[in-house]
């Protein structure tokens, strides 16, 4: 009798705009996932209609009745400790066989890879299975058709070396030649005593982060859809106090955020910081190509025929659901303006 192939979950807690959600359902669904759980970290009505008879997706609404029955009683104002608490609820519920925890602009790639791997046979079966991941960036030729479009940057170890001649001093801010994470993800064994993190499972046993064997396939990470997106996901990091961000690790990402919040009252500033963190001058891409760090393929995400991918769109939905947070900081009068336009 043949063994039937394992199944996979992703878990996810999110706040953007519907259609980033539903694509994320979609693609993962479409490629393979038995379930995607979605825990909303605010309302966002657009979702439900995007993802309707979506055999799979499962939605949680994460509001203040949902945190006054969880072990916090109310919500917990750090969005880690929402996201770690939600993604082990949804490992203890899941009935497939391993559990995805990532977020909501990160996409699986090869599948056959991933499914491959979970199959394989190991002698310790509560390890968990590492997913690397790759960054989109912006490249000279990107014509901007859709949210999706660029390449994508691979940590790069020689990136210390070669940061100053590559980046000027944008490159205080890259890690490996990251703007983001450069640790991937991990699928977890569901049926153990597991706390699922960020980036691992905790092995509540030992207190220590269970054990990883590498995965062929991958996570690939876009860290701000549009230009808008990841000035947006910086500034309210930002003012996450009246004072600047909450204190936390990442130094060189912290740092970044510090200069998006000295910056905040000048438009041109943030757009300048942004290009030079996001996007590839010719020099850069034939570098990061001739290292091999630098990935091409167009990547278009499965099932999502229908959906408006297109960045303006994108980005008068963010407009609309964070002008009160611009109003909040005191940014709405620029905001309205400078992106009002291309970014």
């Amino acid at each position: 009798m043949k063994k039937a192939l394992p199944t996979w979950a992703v878990v996810a807690t999110v706040d953007e705009p519907a259609v980033l959600i539903a694509a994320f359902v979609r693609h993962h669904l479409a490629l393979g996932a038995c379930e995607v759980h979605v825990f909303l970290d605010r309302v966002i009505p657009e979702v439900g209609p995007l993802v309707a008879g979506i055999r799979g997706c499962v939605l949680t609404q994460c509001d203040a009745a949902y945190w006054a029955k969880s072990r916090f009683k109310k919500r917990p104002p750090h969005h880690l400790a929402r996201q770690k608490y939600n993604a082990t609820q949804a490992y203890g519920q899941t009935d497939c066989d391993w559990l995805l925890h990532c977020d909501a602009d990160e996409f699986v790639v090869q599948p056959e890879a991933l499914i491959a791997d979970l199959a394989t046979t190991i002698e310790a079966p509560h390890q968990t299975l590492h997913l690397s991941n790759s960054e989109r960036v912006w490249l000279p030729v990107d014509p901007g058709m859709s949210i999706f479009e660029g390449g994508f940057r691979t940590p790069m170890w020689l990136f210390d070396d070669l940061a100053a001649s590559l980046f000027g001093p944008a490159a205080r801010y890259l890690n490996k030649g990251m703007m983001g994470h450069s640790i991937g993800k991990t699928l977890s064994p569901v049926g153990h005593d597991f706390e699922i993190g960020v980036h691992h499972a905790l092995d509540r046993a030992t207190g220590e982060p269970a054990m990883r064997r590498p995965s062929s396939a991958r996570i690939l990470h876009f860290d701000g859809l549009t230009r808008l997106h990841f000035i947006l996901k910086m500034l309210k990091r930002a003012y996450e106090t009246p004072n600047g961000p909450r204190p936390r690790k990442g130094h060189k990402r912290m740092a970044a955020v510090r200069a998006f919040r000295e910056k905040a009252a000048e438009p041109a500033e943030i757009f300048a910081l942004t290009r030079a963190l996001k996007d590839f001058t010719p020099a850069q891409a034939d570098l990061y190509r001739s290292l091999g760090c630098l990935e091409e393929t167009p990547f278009v995400p499965r099932g999502c025929d229908g959906l408006d991918l297109c960045p303006a769109s994108f980005d008068a939905q963010l407009r609309t659901d964070h002008a009160a947070f611009f109003e909040h900081v005191g940014l709405r009068d620029w905001a309205d303006e400078a992106f009002g336009g291309p970014l």
